[in-house]
């Protein structure tokens, strides 16, 4: 508001979704540090547009020294009179789908790509939203981003009951962490 960050109260919408760094994940064999999240999914986000496709807008802040990524919201728009923020109807795959979050993975019995292009065909615009779903995974595959699950893809639910796919988000690299452990393996000391 007045190119100045507030805090919604009550049932107020956000305009933005802040994502703080990750920081590091321990894991039974490794620890995952993603402490550069930030700049990771920054980056990510610019090389997704830069190649056509439709991402959220983002811009890395920096507020009391702690870096954090402002991602706009694409699920919200203004109403006619820019006083009054509106929520636009969508839901994720795991929702679209009918099942728990903790099947989001293709792994745990989520929806996999073939499924995901099968439930596309049903989109008001299926050939575009299919389309851009096949690069998108070619994209994912190209960068190493291997967070691509149902949770992370969503779809605009419009009237009449038809839908489209939304933009593309939560995009982070996995290669600085692969580099990390190609480095450790090969026992070469890398920065």
């Amino acid at each position: 508001m007045d190119d100045r960050w507030c805090i919604p109260t009550a049932t107020t919408p956000t305009t933005h979704i802040i994502k703080l760094p990750i920081g590091e994940i321990r894991q039974p064999d490794a620890v995952l540090d993603l402490s550069e999240s930030v700049d990771n999914e920054y980056l990510c986000l610019a090389l997704a547009q830069a190649l056509g496709f439709a991402v959220p807008e983002a811009e890395i802040i920096t507020t009391r020294s702690i870096r954090a990524l402002a991602v706009e919201r694409f699920d919200r728009r203004w109403a006619q009179e820019n006083t009054r923020l509106l929520r636009l109807p969508q839901e994720d795959l795991c929702q679209a789908f009918g099942i728990p979050s903790s099947m989001k993975y293709e792994s745990d019995g989520g929806p996999g790509i073939a499924s995901i292009m099968a439930f596309l065909l049903g989109s008001s615009e299926a050939l575009k939203d299919r389309d851009d779903f096949m690069k998108f995974i070619v994209f994912q595959w190209l960068i190493g981003a291997t967070d691509g699950h149902a949770k992370n893809f969503s779809i605009f639910l419009q009237p009449g009951g038809s839908y489209r796919l939304t933009p593309f988000y939560d995009i982070i690299s996995a290669f600085p962490l692969l580099a990390a452990r190609v480095c450790i393996s090969a026992t070469l000391s890398c920065r």
